[in-house]
């Protein structure tokens, strides 16, 4: 009697190994195409917010350096502004990405980012476009100049520049996290199908199968 439960048990976790290989063998399949359209949309999504840093600089740039005479502590005021509000966002990237949990961290960056589009949506309602302040904005003969631009750059480009500048690190942050995820769950599903030995054979329990 315990000879054929001992052959029944046997046979039963010989079929559950072979289905839970199918399983695993699948889903390995399609992970590196998956994994690959992954990094693909990260990369886009990175390289067009710097590529929209850049451009907000050079619009904004054009229009206001033309208001102050375009000398070049005007330019080199413009390229201060934008530092800080660089180091600004990098900040809060690290802030959300260390201090806060996954979900909020979405809370909190959907925040930021519809005070962003209101800002925008704004502006544009009142500009000639969504970053560049139109003419009653240009500065009169007697104001201090530096103070007068970092006034305008804040009010035009601040807070979108501010947004754009936390895309790379929150998403370099989000994609770390999701790889170590990933490489602790494969080590672990590792660890549930390592065979073990039941009277000088190999066998896989049910219940590791169950958890792969």
């Amino acid at each position: 009697m315990s000879i054929g439960w001992y052959g029944i048990r046997t046979w039963n976790s010989s079929i559950a190994f072979l289905n839970c290989e199918v399983r695993v063998t699948i889903h390995s399949l399609s992970e590196p195409e998956y994994h690959a359209k992954r990094m693909i949309v990260y990369g886009l999504t990175i390289f067009l917010s710097a590529l929209l840093l850049f451009q907000a600089e050079l619009i904004i740039g054009k229009e206001l350096l033309p208001w102050f005479g375009g000398i070049p502590s005007v330019w080199t005021t413009c390229l201060l502004f934008f530092q800080l509000v660089l180091l600004a966002g990098y900040t809060y990237a690290h802030f959300v990405v260390k201090r806060l949990s996954t979900r909020r961290q979405v809370l909190v960056h959907l925040t930021v980012l519809g005070i962003a589009v209101a800002v925008l949506a704004i502006q544009w309602a009142l500009w000639p476009s969504p970053i560049t302040p139109d003419a009653s904005w240009k500065p009169a003969g007697g104001d201090e100049p530096t103070s007068r631009l970092l006034a305008l750059l804040a009010v035009s480009v601040g807070i979108p520049f501010f947004v754009l500048s936390t895309t790379g690190p929150l998403l370099q942050g989000w994609f770390t996290s999701v790889v170590m995820l990933q490489l602790k769950m494969d080590t672990d599903k590792n660890t549930f199908r390592k065979p073990f030995s039941i009277g000088g054979r190999h066998a896989t329990s049910d219940s590791c199968c169950e958890e792969s």
